[in-house]
């Protein structure tokens, strides 16, 4: 039986490891692109395989197979080098769904030794102070953090380091730091590393040494081009045409040098580009970026330019509007200097896919003006891909971010409604975002934060609004609304399907739950079923908590763009009294034969106002 896990946790993993199920560790993916890979995986994969979707950080992603026997064998031996036993203590910041987040797991399995799984809302700095591991993995602009502090680790026995290549004056000062550092090489294909430094060799030089595991052997070709081979490598690869098998062989597109058992990596062969007649390789102009300390994540891709062929574009963490960057970089050969820089967007994968940034670059920037950055806020109960459809069908006029509400995958950290709103009000600094789109409860918090922002100066360039409340206008409203919303999941039925059915038979909805594309919805959420989470959200941003908005709206000093389906009568009437509203910024559309979820029964429709308004814009 081959078993799909989505957004795996250590539960999961234990029972897939005690039963060794053929199972694919699923990320949170847009549903079609889930439904592909899935459907790819079960028609594919060998029994008792263990299937990983690889980042894809220069090309399409693949899902990568592992049998389960060498799985343990491979987990085995990197727990006997790392030197675990039931004394030691294992912190992986990695998600589990990534090979490199698995296999802690299985090394803690088997060693015996305590592990803890660091969430995306977690501190990694502020987990190492409170729990004191003996070993820790991280990559380069993680310890560079640590090293700019100067965080006491002393508690550590090892420090894992991989990732591309580090500036040599972070490793010089970790070494000051007496950061037990163990630089290693690997990939999903050889089950995470497969050749690692020694600590005790670092903390005398500082210099990286990387030595081949047992039954592990690399070539250089003429060109510096390597190839692995063992006969620990990965099973083989699933995409469209089937499963393609690897014998035990990796060409790479690293370049590097082999002195067995020393591996020496120098970059990659497929990233290189030229500007003008100079090559510039990204890794080598990222570590020099990174370096300076201003930004915690950079990626380097080319752009094209009728002068120079390509010119060097930096996509970095954090991003500033209006920032001048130039100067943090003049001290780069002009070939290799970013000469565009934008914000790099967080990414399921471990490392930001190239290609995509690649394409963007060449897309969203080749007028003169960049295309308005839009935020979309889903509603409630639903996830941050519901609106990409939408989004795709804008792709000429804006350039999408999707964000997700409280309690949907985000940290439960909000203390109020007011909290939750300052929390998004900075994302939309940090994200240099210029409008948002919120739908249904998405849009009553998409107007709080608009409205926040106007009050503090920073007015955003537009909100358009989908299905979305104004808010009540009385106390004992606002408190009938509140105990409704506390006791939404007791008054519906507790099984799922029925709990749907029920929901999708509101008339704002009309026969939605009937079409194809709402059976596909349902069936989605019936997977991400997850009533506790939404009770919190619901708590958080009942209608019976946020401000009445009329007021802002009288108003605000930008462009509103406000969205009904002329079927939903509460959402039409209350359109209808925007409507009246004498402030000129605001503009109305009620959808012909519309329901509430205008963003999948009516995509087309709504194409011409939004585009209206983003064009108003430049």
């Amino acid at each position: 039986m081959k078993e799909i896990i989505e957004n795996p946790n250590f539960e999961d993993i234990l029972k897939a490891y005690e039963k060794e199920t053929c199972v694919f560790l699923c990320p949170d993916l847009d549903p079609r692109e889930s439904e592909y890979y899935k459907t790819i995986f079960k028609q594919f994969a060998p029994e008792n395989s263990v299937g990983f979707l690889s980042s894809g950080s220069s090309g399409s992603p693949k899902i990568h197979l592992h049998s389960w026997k060498n799985l343990k064998k491979r987990a085995s031996a990197q727990a006997n080098i790392l030197d675990l036993d039931k004394d030691s203590f294992y912190l992986s910041p990695l998600p589990i769904h990534h090979l490199s987040g698995f296999m802690p797991i299985l090394r803690s399995i088997i060693s015996g030794s305590k592990l803890a799984v660091l969430n995306k809302e977690q501190s990694l700095e502020d987990e190492l102070i409170k729990l004191k591991p003996t070993h820790v993995s991280m990559v380069p602009t993680q310890m560079a953090k640590l090293v700019k502090k100067e965080v006491d680790l002393s508690f550590l026995k090892t420090l894992l380091l991989g990732g591309s290549g580090c500036e040599e004056k972070i490793l010089q000062k970790a070494k000051e730091l007496r950061y037990p550092v163990r630089a290693c090489y690997g990939m999903t294909e050889s089950a995470s590393f497969f050749s690692i430094g020694r600590s005790e060799e670092f903390l005398k030089d500082a210099g990286i040494k990387l030595y081949l595991m047992d039954n592990w052997k690399a070539y250089a070709d003429q060109n510096g081009r390597l190839t692995l081979e063992s006969d620990e490598m990965f099973l083989g690869t699933i995409g469209a045409l089937g499963f393609k098998e690897s014998k035990g062989i990796l060409p790479t597109y690293d370049i590097g040098s082999v002195e067995h058992p020393v591996i020496n990596i120098i970059g990659r062969s497929d990233l290189v580009f030229k500007s003008g007649a100079e090559k510039v390789d990204p890794l080598e102009v990222e570590r020099k970026l990174l370096a300076n300390e201003v930004f915690t994540s950079v990626v380097i891709v080319p752009k094209k330019d009728e002068t120079w062929g390509s010119v060097t574009c930096a996509f970095i963490k954090p991003f500033r509007r209006g920032r001048d960057y130039s100067l943090l970089v003049e001290h780069l050969p002009s070939h290799q200097r970013p000469r565009y820089f934008f914000p790099l967007e967080e990414s399921n994968g471990i490392k930001p896919k190239r290609s995509s940034l690649i394409e963007l670059a060449n897309r969203n920037f080749k007028r003169e003006k960049k295309l308005p950055r839009v935020a979309f806020i889903h509603g409630f109960m639903g996830s941050h891909n519901d609106l990409k459809v939408l989004a795709s069908s804008l792709e000429d006029s804006l350039f999408p971010i999707f964000w997700k509400l409280p309690f949907h995958g985000l940290d439960n950290k909000y203390k109020s409604f007011d909290d939750a709103v300052d929390f998004y009000v900075e994302k939309v600094r940090t994200e240099d975002i210029d409008a948002l789109y919120g739908y249904s409860m998405g849009g009553r918090l998409a107007t709080a934060i608009s409205q926040k922002l106007e009050e503090l100066g920073e007015p955003l360039s537009a909100l358009i609004l989908e299905s979305s409340h104004l808010g009540l206008t009385s106390e004992e409203e606002k408190k009938k609304r509140i105990t409704s919303d506390l006791t939404l999941f007791e008054r519906m039925p507790s099984n799922p399907e029925e709990f749907f059915n029920s929901w999708y038979s509101q008339s704002l909805f009309g026969d939605f739950k009937e079409s194809e594309l709402g059976k596909i919805t349902i069936n989605e959420m019936l997977r991400r079923w997850n009533p506790e989470s939404w009770k919190d959200s619901l708590a958080l941003l009942s209608t019976g908590h946020q401000q009445d908005f009329r007021p802002f709206f009288k108003k605000t000093s930008h462009p509103v763009l406000y969205l009904a389906g002329e079927n939903d009568s509460k959402y039409r009437k209350l359109a209808l009294e925007l409507e009246k509203n004498e402030n000129k910024k605001i503009s109305v559309k009620c959808l012909k034969r519309g329901f509430h979820n205008l963003h999948l029964n009516r995509v087309n429709d709504l194409k011409g106002p939004i585009t209206e308004v983003l064009s108003s814009l430049n």
